[in-house]
């Protein structure tokens, strides 16, 4: 009788300590997507609990998430739904034998507003995208696994052959911040048309992490690489070797420091280019600027619907707040790209610096954006005479050296520069109104393209509703 009543208190004390273990689970995540919905919403994200069935043992829950384009007509939006099993610890079965707050296996669907878009999706993946287990702990920390199964896709029609050796993404971090460390794995990519090779992307691997500053401002640093990429373009093979992406960002003096570098090794193909470089460097970067930057860049679709000069009227102010400070703090932004070719170094530099605004410098006395008064620049390209000689580049180029041109040694040289908006361009400087107008013509350029893209809808609708009438 005493065994029996110990194993009843036993199972009564487990079951009571499932019931509570979910309930700080529910707790727990409730906890993060409200703490998450500040950034959500930046950047014009929708995260909602649809439904939380918490159990004695387990709980299902769905979550949908909606990214809006707030310029599009029909209010488009990309559609994820997420169904998740969750058992309640301490002892977890769930995908596997451990101890720990709770195990969760997710499901994900992902509807895009393009019908094509999610039958190929469908075709792909199936009705769902891999499936998310996650683990939580006691201490606070959580890791999650998405794992992709590979794909094995043929499509008689066009003769297209997609395979991928599948995917997974690891994400680990804790309850009490949204701080994360994470990688990534994804399996060799090829892609062939009726058995004729078009790509083959070999493994990709990957780490990163993301350390939040505010509610809204994080860094992240990170490096993702390839090994190769061989391609076939018109019937011409090509390889790109060495491919990867490295970022680094820091806080120094209470300013943000970012440092993002694009290299690959060598690319093959009709011309062999090898040693490239894409350098990107930020210095001094307050995180107020970049969280004002944040609440007007969205507000681009969801309040000017696309207009540009509406957008940059109705944040006017924010602009000249966000240059003066960054005017204050001495950012620059620095852009190097090199790369060998024939057997010569061409390397282009940008190097840029903000200018403190006055009222009203923003606009045109026409009403156009001006964004000329906002930066100081300076451009420089140089290339080996033997490079610019023996290829086409001397046919595009040999009617302005001397004036935009320079001869410096062995190397031609192209300098342009922004100095209190005055443009200089080589040796010289580019009248007002020339400038002025080639504004003027931009904008002008970018206002018949969305009066015609508007047009084109409209058309579509006078369409359907003729053929709603002779429906009748």
């Amino acid at each position: 009788m005493k065994k029996l009543a110990g194993i009843l208190i036993a199972v009564v004390l487990y079951t009571a300590a499932s019931w509570y273990v979910g309930v700080i689970g529910e707790e727990k995540f409730r906890q993060q997507l409200a703490e998450a919905d500040a950034v959500n919403q930046l950047n014009g994200l929708a995260l909602n609990i649809r439904e939380y069935d918490r159990g004695i043992f387990f709980s299902n829950i769905n979550v949908t998430m909606d990214y809006i384009y707030g310029g599009s007509a029909d209010g488009a939006a990309f559609h994820i739904d997420s169904h998740s099993k969750v058992q309640h610890g301490p002892i977890l079965f769930l995908r596997g034998l451990g101890v720990g707050l709770f195990s969760s296996a997710s499901t994900i669907q992902v509807v895009t507003p393009d019908d094509d878009i999610n039958q190929s999706l469908t075709k792909l993946f199936g009705e769902t995208i891999g499936e998310v287990v996650t683990r939580g702990y006691f201490n606070n920390t959580y890791r999650s696994t998405w794992k992709v199964d590979p794909v094995n896709y043929d499509d008689a029609e066009s003769g297209a052959s997609i395979k991928l050796d599948g995917m997974s993404l690891s994400v680990s971090g804790r309850y009490t911040d949204r701080n994360l460390e994470a990688g990534l794995a994804l399996g060799e990519f090829t892609m062939t048309e009726n058995g004729a090779p078009l790509v083959r992307v070999s493994p990709m691997n990957g780490q990163f992490n993301v350390e939040y500053l505010t509610d809204v401002v994080s860094i992240g640093s990170g490096d993702f690489s390839i090994e190769q990429v061989d391609f076939t373009v018109s019937g011409v093979p090509g390889t790109i070797e060495g491919f990867s992406i490295v970022q680094k960002q820091q806080v120094v003096n209470n300013k943000i420091d970012t440092s993002v570098q694009f290299s690959i090794a060598r690319i093959a193909g009709p011309v062999e280019i090898t040693g490239f470089e894409y350098n990107i460097d930020m210095n001094r970067l307050d995180p107020q600027v970049v969280e004002q930057w944040m609440q007007i860049s969205n507000s681009l679709s969801t309040d000017a619907n696309g207009d540009l000069e509406a957008w940059a009227a109705n944040n006017e102010q924010v602009f000249y707040s966000i240059l003066r400070q960054a005017k204050a703090d001495n950012t620059d932004l620095d852009v190097v790209i090199r790369a060998n070719y024939l057997n010569n170094l061409v390397e282009a530099t940008l190097a840029v610096t903000p200018n403190e605004l006055q009222d009203g410098a923003l606009f045109t006395p026409e009403g156009t954006v001006n964004w000329l008064p906002l930066f100081n620049s300076t451009l420089r390209v140089t290339a080996p005479a033997a490079v610019v000689e023996q290829s086409m580049l001397i046919l595009m180029v040999s009617q302005y050296m001397g004036t935009y041109i320079q001869k410096e040694g062995d190397n031609y040289v192209f300098n342009a520069r922004v100095a209190d908006s005055r443009v200089f361009v080589g040796a010289e400087e580019i009248p007002q109104e020339i400038v002025t107008a080639l504004l003027a013509a931009q904008a002008a350029g970018e206002e018949e393209y969305e009066d015609g893209d508007h047009d084109h809808h409209h058309g579509e609708d006078h369409d359907h509703q003729h053929d709603d009438d002779e429906s009748y």
